[in-house]
């Protein structure tokens, strides 16, 4: 619902993370802590520097990864199983990710029905982690908070040819001047 919000205002090309408590259905009141992130559309913006491509399930599984890193596992002593995910992943792009028998998480394509429920066109990725399941508490991060700008984005580059003898400040002054 949240990707629908964000596609219904053109904004087609996003990453979402989040943390919380999810019912899980299996007994009652059951409540388990989970990290779960979505990514759909564009990897970047199309631009002649870099390439641009869809996003897809190795962003996800790379963003599993890094989480489970985080809380001190290697992925390399993790295992992925392409069974056991649930019913709202695509049955052949999406994955287990299992510790021993436990399972620590999902990751894939979220299923076509699913998207064509929501009257959505783009492939959706996402991936799911038990945090529960994980052995050990996760290590204390560098990082410094990511901070949102309100602002709108500038979706508009203009490029302007100019006689290579022509000075810079005369530029900027006709630049000022203008509405």
């Amino acid at each position: 619902q949240s990707y629908q919000k964000n596609y219904l205002r053109s904004f087609s090309d996003v990453s979402f993370f989040e943390i919380g408590k999810v019912f899980l259905g299996t007994k009652e009141n059951e409540q388990k802590q989970m990290i779960a992130g979505l990514r759909a559309g564009k990897n970047n913006e199309q631009n002649h520097y870099n390439d641009c491509r869809d996003f897809d399930i190795f962003d996800v599984k790379k963003d599993l990864f890094d989480v489970v890193e985080i809380f001190g596992l290697k992925p390399a002593s993790l295992q992925i199983s392409d069974s056991d995910a649930p019913k709202y992943y695509h049955p052949h792009r999406s994955a287990t990710l299992k510790l021993g028998k436990n399972i620590v998480g999902y990751f894939g394509e979220i299923h076509p029905a699913t998207i064509k429920k929501f009257e959505l066109k783009n492939p959706i990725n996402a991936f799911e982690i038990f945090i529960d399941n994980l052995p050990q508490e996760p290590k204390p991060s560098s990082r410094k908070a990511f901070i949102v700008n309100d602002f709108p984005i500038v979706e508009r580059d203009f490029a302007f040819l100019v006689d290579k003898n022509k000075e810079v400040g005369e530029i900027v002054k006709t630049i000022s001047n203008c509405d």
